[in-house]
């Protein structure tokens, strides 16, 4: 069912003759004569007739049609209606040439071809997205200038805020567009319809009873509320992209947390607690001797043993790589390593030890000693070719 609540302020209402069977039309007259529609919606609202939990109610004037040229096919079709539902089409879309409208991304709202869709708008500003509006830049105008205004100020937030509805006015400023049903003219469930006034019947009623009596541009301006009240949310536009942030460090678990405790303690044993460029911490010592030779493919195992915190397999697979080459650095380092990590600080030592002896050999016999020229021999050659010839014979 569909109940059609018509503010008549005055106009020929000649056209409810050709609306479905399945509409129920209650008809409004205002209480006085600067009343607006805004102000009998939100009186029944506020007064809300029971009904059916599916049901929809539309809202609308007396001269539906010039928001909302294709509403009589619209109403026919409330079976693929949302449960916030702007049934008027943006008066900026009307002059669009036909090529250009069938480019139009407002279509993805449209239904069966029908135009329908809501106008997105700066929340700060109320300017219109898609073409220029001269109503709404003059309603910014004197609104601002109504309440004393900067061009900075959040216009929508001060007015969400002046209607005491302060998680709407919070989300408006934190958001980049809203959404307004054209016209006023919107259908809502009446699920929907019951929680918001529940919701906000005090902000509601402050509303009706001193915030639309303040001025009549507060009853234009809450045209772009209509729509937000009933939950549809406001648009927050998508970041701009950004290289992906590096992955966190991986924490460690209370076993692996422990292993590395105890490798700390052991290197601070071996170096005495001074792990600087004059005393070489053995993670140093070996890197001299394994940069010129790549570890073994059989100490894979080793190191992933050691990665994922299994240091006795670790420690066997190193053992063996030594009983079959017992000069390999990285394999005396690994062993090392998996023996500090269990505990075993002793054994540990003795291997930190082997390398720092071996890292210090390395050093040594990689500096290269000048050669010293040997003093030229003394000739004791007396000048004689014969003599010199029998020198020679028995020279070195």
């Amino acid at each position: 069912m569909i109940n059609l609540v018509v503010a008549c302020l005055g106009q020929d209402m000649r056209w409810i003759d050709e609306l479905p069977a399945a509409c129920e039309i209650r008809l409004h007259a205002p209480r006085h004569h600067e009343a607006s529609a805004t102000e009998i919606h939100l009186r029944h609202l506020l007064d809300l007739p029971g009904a059916a939990p599916h049901d929809l109610t539309v809202l609308c004037d007396d001269t539906p049609f010039e928001a909302s040229p294709a509403l009589l096919g619209l109403l026919d079709r409330s079976e693929q209606w949302s449960d916030v539902q702007p049934l008027g089409w943006p008066q900026t879309l009307r002059d669009l040439k036909e090529e250009d409208l069938h480019r139009h991304p407002g279509q993805r709202d449209w239904i069966d071809g029908l135009p329908v869709e809501p106008q997105h708008f700066c929340p700060r500003s109320l300017s219109t997205l898609g073409g220029r509006d001269a109503e709404t830049q003059w309603l910014a105008r004197q609104y601002r200038r109504l309440h004393g205004l900067s061009r900075g100020e959040h216009l929508l937030g001060h007015f969400l805020d002046l209607c005491g509805l302060d998680e709407l006015a919070t989300a408006a400023r934190r958001s980049d567009l809203g959404r307004r049903a054209p016209g006023g003219i919107l259908a809502v469930r009446q699920t929907v319809l019951e929680a918001t006034v529940r919701q906000h019947r005090q902000a509601l009623t402050h509303v009706l009873e001193r915030v639309l009596p303040g001025h009549p541009l507060h009853a234009r301006l809450w045209e772009h509320v209509w729509l937000h009240l009933f939950g549809l949310p406001f648009v927050t536009l998508e970041a701009l992209p950004r290289p992906p942030a590096p992955p966190a460090p991986a924490r460690l678990d209370a076993a692996m947390a422990r292993a590395m405790a105890s490798i700390d303690a052991t290197l601070a044993r071996a170096t005495r607690g001074r792990p600087d460029t004059s005393t070489p911490a053995p993670f140093h010592l070996p890197a001299r001797a394994i940069a010129g030779h790549a570890p073994a493919a059989p100490m894979d195992e080793a190191m992933r043993a050691f990665g994922r915190g299994d240091f006795e397999q670790a420690a066997r697979q190193a053992r063996q790589e030594l009983m079959r080459a017992p000069d390999q650095e990285h394999s005396r380092f690994m062993l090392a390593m998996s023996l500090a990590a269990q505990g075993r600080s002793e054994e540990a030592l003795d291997q930190f030890e082997r390398l720092r002896g071996r890292g210090e050999q390395g050093v040594l016999s990689s500096r290269t000693t000048p050669q010293t020229t040997p003093p030229p021999a003394v000739s004791n050659s007396t000048g004689s070719p014969a003599e010199d010839r029998n020198s020679s014979r028995f020279s070195g």
